[in-house]
Order: C-alpha cells, then structure tokens, then sequence
C-alpha cells in the first residue's frame, strides 16, 4: 500500500471521503513527489514532508499558481479551519513556502510564509569569514550593535575601551569601514531624496546603518547584508537570471510599525517578510518614517500597523518582473489610533474601492472628497508621496517631477487621473482600476525584468 493509499484511508477514518480516483498514482515533475486525484480533492505526497489532501476552491488556486512547481511547494497539511481569535474565519491549506486561505467573501488567496527565493540568511550570508568586512566582525555582541558608526571600527581598534568607544574622534576608523559620511546617508534617507534615486550600493549601505540603530527597529538577515556580492542568480520558467540578491525583514516590523498580511478585511501577521530587494527595504524604512513622523501627526493619528496585499512575491508566471524581484509594494490600508485614543482602520477595498466610479466626459475621476474623511487624505497624500519615491511617468523614470507635473498628478475629487506606473481604484486604464480595486502598486525600477540595476 502506497503512502498515498494510507492517507486515503485515514481520511476515511476521521470521516472525509474524497470519493473516487479519477487518475492513476502519478510522478510529478520533480521525479520524486507523486499525486492521484480523486471526485473530491488530490492527494500530494513527497518523502520530505508526508501525505496531504488539497480539495475546492483550494485546490483550484493551487493548480491555477502551478501546484507543486509553483512557489508555493507541495502541502504540508490538510485542508483545515482558519481562526483568528479563536473565531472561524475561512479554510486554509498550508504549503512549504506559503499558505492558500479561502473565505465566503474573497475566495480562495495564496500568502507567502517562506523564502522560497533563494534568499536565506545562509544563502545570502554564507559566513561571517566569507562576508569578512570588518563592521560586521565587529557587530557580534550587544554593545557592538550600539547605534553609533564610530563605533563599527576595525577589529583591532574595537578592544578598546568602552570610553574609546564613544566618540569620532577618539575612533581612527579605516576608509573601508566607514565607505560613506553620515551626512550622505541622511541626505538618502531624507523625504525630499527621491528613493528611485538611491543606487543599490547606496542602498546597502543604507540598510547595513540602519541595521544598527535601534530605533530603526530593522532587522534583515539576523544582522548583516552583503555588499559585495550584490546580485544573485535565479531560474524559472525556463529561464536563468541574474537579479539584485533580495533580503528578509523579520520581524515585519519597520519604525515600529507592523506588517500585516491583508485577505480582503483580515490583516495578520505573517512574522516577517522575504525576497525584498535593498532599495525597497530603503523605501519601506523611508514611508514608515513618514507615517509615523509627518502623516500621523498631521492627520491627528498615531499609525500603528501598515496592510500589504504583497511584498517580495507575485505571479509566479513573472518570475522576473518587479514583485518576483522585491521591487514592489501592494498597499493596502492602514490601522492606529486617533488623537482620543480611538481605534481606526482605512482598507482600501471598502472605503475606496467599493465606492461608485466617477466619469466626468468619459474620464475616469478622483472618487473620494473631503466629506470621506481620513481615507481621502491616505488616498491624496500617499499618491503625492509614492510620485515623489516610485516610478510614476515611465518606467525608468530618475528625473523630478517639475512643480507643473505634480500639480497636474494630484488626486483631487472629480478631477480625471493620469495614467501613471502608481496604481490604485481610480487608474484611467480600466484593467488595472479592476485590478487594484483593493491596494496602491508602487514600485521601484523597470515593471518587468530589471537588466542593468544602478549597482
């Protein structure tokens, strides 16, 4: 009896009967996992991780992604009630790399849990001797980590004393160790810098700052990026390219500021996220800093929680394209508090998206006005903000907007939208208003596959 057969019949056991086969036990691709399908769902084995049934709508997104072959992996459960809160939410199916949930209101959506893109803390870091730089050699211990670049020194000139430790002057540190002034990283990291700018060297050594300060509340990799070799080759689709190595934030918290995963109204917390190119780590850190520190206190709200529909993975289809390769971001609302203490969520599915269109002379509109409250001044500021970092006008785009063009780009109600790379509910393209309905797209470098990344 195959291990297949013996997963049959357990089902049968606890009372689920997918009914019959209507395919022989089959090899799969890989030429190790095997499958049979059945009246009610298939059957997924691999030696790795066991037997597992896939069934419904579940099933159907699975085999729609590519099933085993596709990021997800091969199941690694059954399918299984969904809660949060000790609440039954939906059904979900978890995999290798990912989880596929299913609701009454959104279907079935697929949630990437893993890295399955080659970008692991031991692939992309393969040794603190192989890494050798020696601002990593000196970050092994908790008062290395402290948040001053005088203190990353060389490895010789860190047995000093604590006292040596704590100031420029008293810290001779190498040309190497210290590769840019605090000034130009400031400079980077500034809002009027547009972060499609930043190079992907200045980027790194952006994160790697970061990475030491504290408040930064920015953790990639367990603590290191490497910076000198900066991309990474990937195969796919019948295809092999070479791609900006990506990094994993974990926790998913940036600035203080969680992450969560957004399935139609439910955020959760996935617990980090992976595949994230470094310039979009930069814009990440850039947007959150924003929130916190300029569009929360102008908007009398402390942002608390920032909602994606998707960072670092995408059609697996377009292994290449900006998501696959960690240069985008899905947007999908936000959640804090008000100045009365007050809890608030915007999603930008129900207070945007589901809102009737607007056409003025066959032109499609800003929808939103004032009278909608926060979610307009989301929906106006983040627009003004993402035309300033992300690729707007065209797809290379490294010039600023002159005040004109910006003027002309703004969303205001009842006034038509220009065509952009930013997209959102009110896009003038109608395919993509119906695919955004739900989130802002923005994103840094080309849509599709970046050939030649500013290194």
């Amino acid at each position: 009896m195959s291990a297949i057969d013996e997963k049959y019949n357990d089902l049968l056991s606890q009372g689920i009967d997918l009914g019959g086969a209507t395919t022989d036990e089959t090899l799969l691709a890989d030429g190790v996992g095997l499958s049979r399908s059945y009246d009610g769902g298939t059957i997924y084995y691999h030696p790795d991780y066991g037997a597992f049934e896939v069934n419904g709508d579940i099933l159907a997104r699975y085999l729609d992604l590519g099933a085993e072959q596709s990021s997800l992996g091969y199941p690694v459960s059954d399918e299984q009630d969904d809660t949060t809160d000790n609440a039954t939410i939906g059904r979900k199916s978890e995999f290798v790399n990912g989880v596929i949930t299913w609701t009454t209101t959104d279907g079935a959506i697929e949630a990437y849990y893993d890295n399955s893109s080659n970008t692991s803390e031991e692939e992309n870091n393969p040794s603190e001797e192989e890494n050798n730089t020696s601002e990593e050699e000196n970050n092994t211990s908790e008062e290395g980590n402290n948040t001053s670049e005088e203190e990353n020194t060389s490895e010789e000139e860190n047995n000093t004393t604590e006292e040596e430790n704590t100031s420029e002057e008293e810290t001779n540190t190498t040309e190497e160790e210290t590769p840019t002034e605090p000034s130009e990283i400031d400079t980077w990291l500034s809002n009027d810098y547009p972060t499609r700018k930043i190079t992907v060297g200045q980027a790194l050594q952006i994160v790697d700052h970061l990475i030491n300060q504290p408040d930064a509340q920015l953790q990639i990799n367990g603590g290191a990026v490497n910076q000198t070799n900066v991309t990474n080759v990937i195969s796919g689709n019948g295809e092999t390219k070479a791609v900006v190595r990506a990094y994993r934030i974990k926790p998913d918290v940036v600035n203080g500021i969680q992450f969560k995963y957004l399935t139609g109204t439910t955020a959760r917390v996935i617990g980090f996220m992976d595949n994230i190119d470094p310039r979009m780590i930069v814009f990440l850190y850039k947007m959150t800093t924003w929130f916190r520190d300029v569009w929360g206190p102008n908007n009398n709200c402390t942002v608390t929680e920032v909602h994606h529909i998707g960072i670092g993975h995408g059609n697996p289809n377009h292994l290449f394209d900006c998501h696959n390769t960690g240069r985008a971001i899905d947007f999908g609302g936000l959640a804090g508090t008000l100045s009365d203490g007050s809890a608030f969520t915007l999603n930008i599915l129900n207070d945007w998206g589901k809102k009737p269109e607007v056409t003025i002379g066959g032109k499609t509109c800003f929808r939103l006005q004032e009278s909608d409250g926060l979610i307009y001044n989301l929906a106006r500021d983040y627009y003004a903000y993402s035309m300033q970092h992300c690729q707007d006008k065209s797809q290379n785009q490294d010039d600023l907007l002159s005040d004109g063009e910006q003027a002309d780009r703004m969303l205001e109600y009842n006034r038509p939208t220009v065509s952009s790379f930013i997209c959102h509910p009110d896009h003038p393209d109608a395919s993509l208003r119906k695919a955004h309905a739900n989130h802002y797209h923005v994103q840094i470098g080309p849509t599709n596959y970046e050939a030649n990344p500013p290194l």
